[in-house]
């Protein structure tokens, strides 16, 4: 009797490291989101919403109001911290 597969298993940390036959189902996900692995269906999905919510920000706020709020919000407590830009 063979095991059932539970990609949630504590022995699975990346793609490379699950059964061979289940690799092509899973991507891995990039540490600066977080690591692991998950569904290619769950990152094709994740990089949809993240483009539209880019889209919708873009036609909310105008160029100027982006480029006011980079200042308002990065550059200029950046500034204050000693750093130069």
């Amino acid at each position: 009797m063979s095991e059932k597969f539970d990609p949630s298993d504590e022995k699975y940390k990346k793609v490379e490291n699950l059964p061979e036959k289940y690799q092509g189902k899973f991507v891995n996900v990039p540490k600066n989101k977080g690591g692991g692995f998950v569904r290619k269906e769950a990152m094709e999905n994740y990089k949809t919403n993240e483009k539209d919510a880019k889209e919708e920000r873009e036609s909310i706020f105008g160029d100027e109001d982006i480029e006011l709020l980079w200042i308002l919000r990065i550059k200029k407590p950046l500034m204050r911290s000693g750093d130069n830009y």
